[in-house]
């Protein structure tokens, strides 16, 4: 809701700021006829449209009949290709119904999730320059006496690129007169950092014929420097050589420094969140994780009441912090979907296991319909999928007080290397009124508003559905009738996994590690971890699986034990593997893996334990040498498993 309350007010801020622009622009709907969605008021003005007359129209009506296909001409290869576009000279109506001509520049629009939005584009009023250009042969004077009349900057320049003219809008910017910018050269209101990429473009420019457009800042007598998109175009004697170019330079500055003020909130607001991730889920470890510590000892049946209603409330809360992150993960464009072979029926059977508690506690049916003729392994993100399935049967079983929830797996399509899956949810709950179907999957929207007060919740759930199936190119199922139920489902395409044996066992579950742990005796492991609370919890489970455990208090103190206990002498012995928080003092768990690998030449198993399972934290684990990751609260059975797996690479 927050990332989306923000692009509304981007778009509201940016409407705002065009309509007060002197210039031309509009906005084109991302469809393939080119309907325009947006006129500025200096585009209604001088068109004398409505707003109302004029939404949802593409160019006809205002455009010359005879340009109409121009303009198609350029568009749909643009269009088709999401590329920037110019439109050559075309006539424009006016209000009075005369006919202008215009120069049209238009760049394509994305969301930060990279959805296509359209374009958006302004178009100059070049009709004086035109005619202009093509009086200048019979009248210099009377170029510059029309070019003064303008609101654009306009200039002249020889095929040496030397300015021979300013209009006066561009010497009222700059403060100068035409003979000081003559005398000190064009090139020095240039800002320097954009002074060699322009000689570039003007060296290719004059070379190929071609139009130049540049974004650059100039600046003005007082020092300040403003962006401008600069347009130079060539004019060529009868024989096709540069004779001229003439010049046109609008300013762009509160337009791009809107643009980096939304870039700026979005990259803030993913350090917040990332910092927020971090400091709820480091207390949150502690507290699920001694749940479970506790949930293992002699326990009266009264404690295990509460300690279980603990544990509830504890995953309940941390599912919400990762819906919560992944929307932002949507939102920057970061989420990325893996490609790893799984067992598609032991991952339906394991999150079902979860909700196994709740649904005998309501007295409810559960049916599981699981088509046989899946192969057994696919190639997927297994995780991203529990997640999608997590999110339907926590609704399904929420808002389902009697009868029966159907989860239904079925193959659609089979071909030779991929395969077409259809997953349901099918539930005898409340339903959704069919008003509320199109907005159900939107961010914080549940399906009437006494739905959060009655069952709780934040409407999270279904926008993280909708996201994680989209983004992997599948296709989303809902049918509901209030008082009779819903059926919320997906359709999502995966590719065949080959693989042997001996991997085989190990993704569906045969191969479990204990019988592994059996063979690899006395494993020592040293944990860089500096909040007490994870320290002792960690030693527990560690303790619990029978391994050998030292603490190091930070990085700088865990690099000290590695080379204290390096198997040197037969009083040491080196460590089996490392687990290694991140934010330390001292020295980070980046910075002592860092260390470890490049200073120490060591190749020991180093696996992250981290409370930021931001994209951006788990590629600085792999950059530094980490060999995997683990998101804190830690999964003891993950947790043991990984452990084993590099254990085993390493014997």
């Amino acid at each position: 809701m927050i990332a989306k309350r923000k692009i509304i007010e981007s778009e509201e801020r940016f409407r705002s700021l065009a309509d007060t622009a002197p210039m031309h622009i509009f906005i084109v709907e991302p469809n393939v006829e080119a309907s325009i969605s947006y006129f500025n008021n200096y585009w209604l003005d001088y068109t004398g449209q409505t707003i109302e007359e004029a939404m949802g129209r593409t160019w006809d009506g205002i455009i010359h009949p005879d340009d109409v296909q121009l303009i198609m001409d350029v568009y749909v290869p643009a269009f088709e290709k999401r590329q920037p576009y110019t439109l050559p000279a075309i006539r424009v109506r006016r209000y009075d119904g005369a006919y202008r001509w215009f120069k049209v520049y238009a760049n394509p629009r994305y969301l930060p999730n990279g959805e296509f939005m359209g374009f958006i584009g302004a178009g100059f009023d070049i009709h004086e320059s035109k005619l202009a250009i093509n009086a200048l042969k019979e009248s210099e004077s009377h170029f510059r006496q029309l070019a003064d009349l303008m609101p654009a900057k306009i200039s002249n320049a020889d095929p040496a690129g030397n300015v021979t003219y300013f209009n006066k809008h561009w010497l009222d910017y700059t403060g100068y007169s035409f003979e000081e910018l003559r005398d000190f050269g064009y090139h020095k209101i240039m800002h320097p950092d954009e002074l060699d990429e322009f000689q570039r473009r003007f060296q290719k420019a004059g070379e190929t014929g071609a139009v130049l457009e540049m974004e650059m800042r100039f600046m003005n007598k007082g020092g300040d420097y403003r962006w401008h998109l600069n347009l130079a175009s060539p004019i060529k004697d009868e024989n096709g050589q540069i004779k001229m170019w003439v010049g046109s330079t609008t300013d762009i500055h509160e337009l791009l420094e809107a643009k980096s003020k939304a870039e700026t909130a979005m990259k803030s607001k993913q350090l917040f969140l990332s910092n927020m991730s971090h400091e709820i889920r480091t207390p949150m470890n502690a507290v699920i994780g001694f749940t479970n510590v506790m949930l293992k000892t002699e326990l009266s049946e009264k404690q295990k009441e509460y300690i279980n209603a603990i544990k509830v409330s504890g995953d309940a809360l941390i599912l919400l912090i990762n819906d919560i992150l992944d929307i932002a993960k949507v939102d920057a464009g970061k989420m990325t979907f893996e490609q790893t072979p799984f067992d598609l029926s032991a991952s339906i059977a394991a999150t079902l296991h979860l909700f196994e508690p709740k649904i005998r506690e309501k007295n409810l049916e559960l049916i599981e319909n699981y088509d046989a003729a899946i192969p057994e392994i696919l190639l997927g993100d297994s995780v991203r999928l529990r997640q999608i399935m997590l999110n339907l049967l926590s609704n399904a079983v929420k808002f389902t007080d009697e009868g029966k929830i159907t989860v239904s797996i079925r193959m659609l399509k089979e071909e030779a290397d991929s395969i077409a899956i259809e997953f349901s949810v099918t539930d005898t709950r409340i339903g959704v009124p069919e008003n509320k179907l199109e907005h159900i999957f939107d961010d914080f929207q549940q399906a009437t508003d006494d739905t959060s007060r009655l069952y709780g919740g934040t409407g999270l759930g279904l926008s993280i559905v909708k996201q994680f199936v989209e983004l992997q190119g599948g296709t989303l199922i809902v049918n509901s009738k209030p008082g009779k139920g819903s059926t919320f489902g997906f359709i999502l395409n995966f590719k065949k996994a080959i693989v042997e044996t001996k991997e085989m066992a190990e993704i569906t579950g045969t191969d479990n590690g204990v019988e592994l742990a059996e063979t690899i005796e006395n494993i020592r492991v040293l944990v860089a971890e500096d909040m007490i609370l994870n320290q002792l919890l960690i030693k527990i489970i560690l303790e619990d699986f029978g391994f050998h455990v030292d603490i190091a208090g930070n990085g700088k103190m865990a690099i000290e034990k590695l080379q204290e206990n390096n198997g040197s002498t037969p009083f040491t012995r080196a460590y089996d593997i490392i687990l290694m928080d991140l934010l330390m003092p001292e020295l980070n768990g980046f910075e002592a893996t860092d260390h470890i690998r490049s200073k120490m030449n060591s190749q020991i198993p180093i696996i992250a334990l981290t409370a930021d399972v931001t994209t951006v934290d788990v590629e600085k684990c792999k950059a530094v040498g980490m060999n995997d990751y683990l998101s804190k609260p830690v999964d003891e059975k993950l947790l043991y498993s990984k452990i084993i797996k590099y254990l085993k690479k390493t014997n």
